[in-house]
């Protein structure tokens, strides 16, 4: 495995210029070419750090032991913005207007209720904890159970 940091360097009228950035490069088994990645950093430690913590996420992504990148970008995605591309989905499967409203006014309920920014802020004990606030009088039991199958079909829709 290759795995190293430089700065790059380029001619500019006859002279070699030094970038002020280190980058970083690496090549681990199965892979055809090295990659190179930008760091963005002028220390050679720090950025020696940061190519250490990029190879061992890919690594670690390759082996099944964490999340993927496309899984750890996902996570970062605004609940409000998911929320309106899964309303938009059940608008396109023509699903009954009067139906989508609701459910679309009971996401926005729970999430604003649950303080959900991002994705992966939705777990299911903060949803149970806020479901176990609610007042007996003012939601009935088919009435939960209605959010907890709402914000089921948007989580794992």
């Amino acid at each position: 495995m290759t795995c190293f940091v430089f700065r790059p360097r380029r001619r500019v009228n006859g002279k070699i210029r030094m970038a002020r950035t280190w980058n970083g490069k690496f090549q681990l088994p199965g892979d055809a070419k090295p990659t190179v990645v930008a760091l963005g950093v002028s220390d050679k430690q720090v950025a020696q750090e940061k190519l250490r913590e990029i190879v061992r996420a890919i690594e670690r992504e390759r082996a099944g032991l964490g999340p993927s990148k496309l899984e750890r970008d996902a996570a970062r995605q605004s609940v409000g913005k998911c929320v309106g591309e899964y309303i938009d989905i059940k608008r396109g499967q023509r699903c009954d207007e009067k139906y989508v409203r609701e459910l679309e006014l009971k996401l926005l309920r729970v999430t604003r209720e649950c303080n959900w920014v991002v994705l992966r802020d939705i777990t299911g004990n903060s949803f149970e904890a806020w479901r176990a606030r609610q007042p007996r009088e003012q939601f009935s039991a088919k009435t939960l159970n209605e959010y907890r199958a709402a914000v089921s079909g948007f989580a794992n829709g």
